[in-house]
This record gives C-alpha cells, structure tokens and sequence, in this order.
C-alpha cells in the first residue's frame, strides 16, 4: 500500500509523503491493513459489527479475510508534524481515519500552536470498531477549541458524514 503510494507521487514536487499515521501520541501503534486499503485502521475492528458482515459480503470474502495483515506502525500528534514543518497557519485540514479520528483530533489540539482555519472531519456512527467514543465527543472537543459546525454532508452508503468545522474567527 505505502509503495504504491510512493511510486504514484513519485515525480509531483507539490506533495510531500511521510510514513507515520496520526494519532494523539508519539510513539507506535498496531496498524490493520484491510483487503480494501481506504479502511485500513488503527483501531480494533469489532469482529460481531453488522456493518463488517455487509461489506465482506459487498467484497465477496468472509469477515475474517478483510483484514490482510496488522504490524506496528509510527504514530504522531498532528500538532508535532505541524510544528515540525514550521507552520504557522493551516487553511484546511482534512481528517478521514478510519474510526481514529477523536484521537487524532486530540493529537492536534493538544499542543497546537498554529492557526488553523477549518477542519473537515469524517464522523461514522456504525458498529465496526466496537466501543469507540461517538460524534458528541468529537462536536463537543471541536466546540472546545473554537470550531463551529458548518456543513454536514452525508455519504451515500453506510451512517457515514464529513463534517466541516470552521474556526469562530473565520466565519
């Protein structure tokens, strides 16, 4: 997956790929790679989830076969990656983490020092990662640290939204 990648960006100057995944801590974490690679997760898939069975079924393969392989992987705060890239201000930031995301929410508000304009934040509501915080908390860590809920835009299959935050003092 991360070779592919790679090779793919290889030539544009304009993209930057680093190899860690965003987390609310800096150190390591167990990496699952899913058949369909866009669900690969850091969190612990629930094997009983109603929503697993429906897209191994979509798939064709059983439950079990999704996930292909889990190894660790090197995890950050966005915020570290932020400051080590020097940046001051961060227009758009856009967070789709396969069930991770109030934990890579925390690793940005924790120690963020630049300002950040909008967020944009794909909040899931089904049964996949078993007893994972749900959407109050992310509204309300968002709410927390200025952010206001702009837009929710609901995806086409599965209880699935993007949600767009944007900064009080961008409205």
């Amino acid at each position: 997956m991360v070779f592919a990648t790679k090779k793919k960006y290889k030539k544009n100057s304009k993209i930057q790929l680093y190899e860690l995944a965003l987390s609310d801590e800096n150190g390591t974490k167990i990496f699952n790679e899913n058949l369909f690679h866009s669900s690969s997760t850091l969190e612990n898939v629930n094997p009983d989830s109603v929503y697993l069975k429906k897209k191994a079924k979509l798939l064709g393969v059983s439950p079990e076969k999704l996930i292909l392989k889990s190894y660790p992987v090197k995890i950050k705060p966005l915020s570290m990656v932020i400051d080590e890239l020097k940046l001051n201000k961060v227009d758009f930031i856009k967070i789709d983490v396969e069930g991770h995301e109030l934990k890579c929410l925390d690793g940005l508000f924790r120690n963020l020092k630049a300002e950040v304009k909008c967020i944009q934040v794909e909040i899931n509501s089904n049964d996949l990662y078993g007893k994972k915080k749900g959407s109050n908390e992310i509204f309300d860590l968002m709410n927390k640290n200025g952010f206001k809920n702009y837009k929710i835009i609901k995806h086409g299959f599965g209880n699935f939204s993007d949600v767009v935050f944007w900064k009080s003092f961008s409205l």
